[in-house]
């Protein structure tokens, strides 16, 4: 899951299809939703830098015909170009610090998701743990009961055994047994 390098349109296409591929099993594993949260996380940061790329486009298309403007323009309207100008350079400025913001918001999303992820990888973990601890202690009572069933079945045998035993020493084999 990374970015494709100055291209966020193909990002963006790339992390839908990694979304769509990681969701798609009937019951996705928990490394299926990382995955996806990664992607979703992608495609965020992908959308934003394709928006501040549209609107540094749309502003130095706004320069040029400025620029192409006051070419044109009458002596007349050169004030009002210079203003738009002003105006342009004001707004590029307020710009800046909502990109500042907009990527200090981005560092904040990927630290809390990051600590997300943590903590339920550590969740994860301990329910493991947990189901283990019961799988073992499940096993210890299986072999517990098997060795009762054990000494249960060896008294039998040994009591069938010296039945027999005491059987043979009353009846020896032989004729005597049939007289």
């Amino acid at each position: 899951v990374s970015p494709i390098a100055d291209d966020p349109e193909a990002t963006i296409n790339k992390a839908d299809t990694i979304v769509q591929a990681a969701l798609s099993p009937v019951n996705p594993s928990p490394q299926d939703f990382k995955v996806a949260d990664q992607a979703r996380q992608m495609r965020t940061q992908a959308v934003r830098e394709l928006a501040i790329e549209q609107a540094q486009v749309q502003q130095a298309e706004r320069q040029d015909d400025d620029q192409i403007q006051s070419r044109s323009l009458p002596p007349e309207n050169a004030q009002w170009v210079e203003d738009q100008q002003v105006r342009l350079a004001q707004q590029q400025a307020e710009q800046k610090p909502e990109q500042a913001q907009a990527e200090q918001e981005r560092s904040d999303q990927q630290n809390t998701d990051q600590m997300s992820m943590a903590q339920e990888d550590e969740s994860t973990m301990r329910s493991q743990e947990e189901e283990n601890a019961q799988r073992l202690a499940s096993l210890n009572e299986l072999f517990a009961r098997y060795a009762e069933a054990r000494q249960a079945y060896q008294a039998i045998i040994d009591f069938f055994t010296s039945q027999y035993e005491r059987g043979r020493q009353q009846t020896p084999l032989g004729f005597e047994r049939f007289a």
